[in-house]
């Protein structure tokens, strides 16, 4: 499990996380979702050591992160920022067998293997001999992701990922692929912290929500019990009705209206 406990942060003299606990057990889905500026990257950041809060913990299986060694860290957990860039040239093999540098040696043949399962999992296998920047944006956001999966072994171990809006730069087809594979991911005991910004993708394929709002959590739990027209309302400052998925109607399905509620 991963635990943030009480965690705080400023950032140039504004207060972007307020108290702020919550937990990610392996085998479940986290939705985390909020207005913008809400504090739901710096929190994923804090959760992935990439920033140190001002005040609080981040457990990992119990030990605090900030005490893990670094390489054991990456092989235990990953994390997906929403805007990755590569400053070099890489083909799209050479940049997800990079995921698996925590695990020297890397070059072997079974790592060549697990990067090969990343990226046939994001649908790139026929792409996977181009340089990254010839694919298109939705593309490289995929084979960054196959980079993560592939670092942390598709999962096989029992680990974390922490990705940053996944599919922002995805047509329907891959935003739902995409999440799909992260549920199966689930299945197989993997923990997922996922930022996102389509509340009805959240609410579809996560197991829990938590709101965050003003830096603060406003509330963790099943979509159907976070994801009200009143709490809603009140995060986001638009009025919000909630229906039933019509795929799954046991999961809510969230409209806005054009007007402030």
């Amino acid at each position: 499990m991963i635990a943030c406990k009480n965690v705080s942060l400023t950032l140039g003299g504004h207060p972007v996380l307020q108290g702020v606990s919550l937990d990610i057990a392996r085998g479940e889905m986290l939705g985390i979702v909020g207005p913008n500026g809400a504090g739901k990257s710096s929190l994923l950041g804090v959760l992935g050591r990439s920033i140190v809060p001002d005040a609080g913990v981040i457990e990992l299986d119990g030990q605090d992160i900030a005490s893990v060694d670094l390489r054991a860290l990456a092989r235990q957990r990953a994390v997906l920022l929403q805007n990755t860039t590569v400053s070099f040239e890489l083909r799209v093999d050479e940049l997800v067998l990079l995921g698996r540098s925590p695990h020297e040696p890397y070059e072997t043949p079974a790592c060549r293997a697990m990067a090969a399962r990343a990226i046939e999992a994001v649908g790139l296998t026929s792409r996977a001999s181009l340089g990254v920047d010839d694919l298109s944006g939705g593309e490289r956001q995929r084979a960054h992701l196959a980079r993560v999966l592939a670092q942390v072994g598709m999962g096989e171990t029992g680990s974390y990922l922490l990705l940053d809006e996944p599919v922002s730069a995805q047509d329907p087809f891959w935003q739902l692929s995409v999440l799909a594979a992260l549920q199966k991911l689930t299945a197989a005991g993997v923990g997922i912290a996922v930022v996102l910004h389509d509340l009805n993708l959240a609410a579809r394929f996560c197991d829990s929500i938590g709101l965050l709002a003003g830096g603060q959590l406003l509330h963790r739990g099943p979509p159907r019990e976070v994801l009200t027209s009143a709490r809603l309302t009140s995060a986001f400052g638009v009025e919000a009705h909630i229906g039933d998925d019509p795929f799954d109607p046991s999961r809510p399905r969230v409209s806005f209206s054009a007007h402030s509620g």
